[in-house]
């Protein structure tokens, strides 16, 4: 008797947790991302989600499947909700052994407080499923806010949903940030071993600069390629910041930088190009085959930038000799920065970029 009546409670618990569910889905709203404004994209394309469309291009395999990822993309809205949540999903989630399932296919919201864009909440897919739905954060006050949804950064985003409490508006609101800033590079521009999509690099150099930063990272692949230059040239933009020489080999960066930013000049003869040297990687701290490679990579970057820099009076080098620190703390892989690393980073490189834009009075 007594089984029956455990049972019996077991099956009355169930229905009460469903039924709360089903309430709970019947008081929220639900609005489609891209009926509000999504900025970040690199071109316009039939992706919703989606950096720009790499068949003009000549793009394919793992090149053309990074182009249809979201990321650096986010969504701008103005709501009066008191909880915001999003439903998604995505395209082929797996584990990354040097990032988080946040970064990879998650989210991440900011909320301007006191003209400063404050960390509001995140959420990752917590199981392999084919949709996921999570709350980025709840109980708040009162009064309409300005956000900021950063989107998944290792994947591609087929579907998303914003939601909010019934009773509640949520409406587009215009790209907070001004001019537009690309950022060209690897996985470290990417987002690889960031914490959340906001954390990435270009994320946190558009709302330290208040610059619309448009994230070109392609990880493990950003080679100098001409039909990258060429992708770069058809783009409107107002400058662009190249972490160019992490992926390539010296050999490679002395036969290929001057054919590549000859592509983008003809496009965009005036604005500037800032080159950033690429780090120092902590891997190869005991092998001797990776700090040789590696050095031969930074000496090839220097040699091209400086050379090329005497006859483009609007080309920059940036030499940033320790990005990340020497004490091992910065990057998850002795190669990828982490939140620390990024942070050590940026507190060199966003002064000296800044510095550079005012003189074109992007500011």
């Amino acid at each position: 008797m007594k089984q029956i009546f455990q049972a019996a409670k077991a099956v009355l618990v169930c229905v009460f947790l469903l039924a709360a569910v089903a309430l709970s889905a019947q008081e929220r709203r639900y609005v489609q991302a891209y009926e509000l404004n999504v900025i970040g994209k690199a071109l316009p394309t039939g992706g919703v989600y989606q950096r720009f469309d790499p068949k003009p291009y000549g793009m394919n395999g793992l090149r053309g499947q990074q182009a249809e990822m979201s990321t650096g993309l986010a969504v701008c809205f103005k709501t009066d909700a008191r909880s915001i949540g999003v439903r998604w999903k995505i395209g082929g989630f797996r584990s990354h052994t040097n990032m988080t399932p946040t970064v990879a296919c998650g989210f991440d919201l900011y909320i301007k407080r006191d003209g400063h864009w404050v960390f509001a909440g995140s959420v990752g897919p917590g199981r392999l499923a084919d949709q996921y739905e999570a709350t980025l954060v709840r109980d708040m006050a009162e009064g309409e806010k300005e956000c900021v949804v950063y989107l998944p950064t290792f994947d591609h985003l087929d579907e998303m949903e914003l939601s909010v409490e019934e009773g509640a508006y949520i409406e587009p609101m215009d790209n907070p940030f001004r001019f537009k800033i690309v950022c060209k590079g690897s996985s470290i521009t990417h987002g690889a071993s960031a914490s959340r999509p906001g954390a990435v690099w270009p994320a946190r150099l558009c709302r330290e600069l208040g610059l619309y930063c448009v994230n070109m990272g392609f990880s493990g692949n950003s080679k100098l390629q001409e039909d990258f230059a060429r992708v770069l040239a058809d783009m409107e933009m107002d400058a662009i910041v190249f972490d160019a020489f992490s992926n390539p080999s010296a050999e490679e960066i002395r036969a290929r930088f001057d054919t590549f930013v000859d592509i983008i000049r003809q496009a965009h003869p005036d604005i500037p190009l800032i080159f950033l040297q690429t780090l120092r990687r902590d891997s190869g701290n005991f092998n001797e085959t990776t700090r040789a490679y590696e050095a031969a990579k930074k000496a090839a970057a220097r040699e091209v930038a400086l050379r090329r820099a005497k006859v483009d009076k609007n080309l920059y080098f940036v030499e940033v000799d320790e990005w990340i620190g020497t004490d091992g703390y910065g990057s998850v892989d002795g190669i990828h920065p982490n939140d620390l690393g990024i942070d050590r980073m940026l507190r060199q490189v966003s002064p000296r970029v800044a510095r550079i834009l005012r003189k074109y009075g992007i500011k």
